[in-house]
């Protein structure tokens, strides 16, 4: 599931990933106000919205991942699937 797969990278920095540090990081660099918090809320929105999408809950439940996403779509469509290997 791409949203656990990219949640993970970077809440726990699995699967290459820079943890919530170095996305907080990206986001600092893009002009993103509040980097540390916006990380970590979108971080966890990606995990957990993944968990959600799984367990069958209502859509509702999947609002802040799909926000997220939106806005992940926005900034890096440009550089590819996964921005952290270009």
């Amino acid at each position: 599931l791409p949203l656990f797969f990219h949640g993970c990278q970077k809440l726990l920095g699995w699967f290459g990933g820079s943890g919530v540090a170095g996305f907080a990081s990206y986001l600092d660099s893009l002009g993103v106000p509040f980097p540390a918090l916006s990380a970590a809320l979108a971080a966890l929105s990606e995990v957990f919205g993944a968990v959600a999408l799984v367990l069958g809950l209502p859509l509702w439940a999947l609002s802040p991942a799909l926000f997220t996403m939106l806005v992940a779509v926005a900034t890096s469509l440009p550089k590819g699937f996964d921005v952290a290997h270009g």
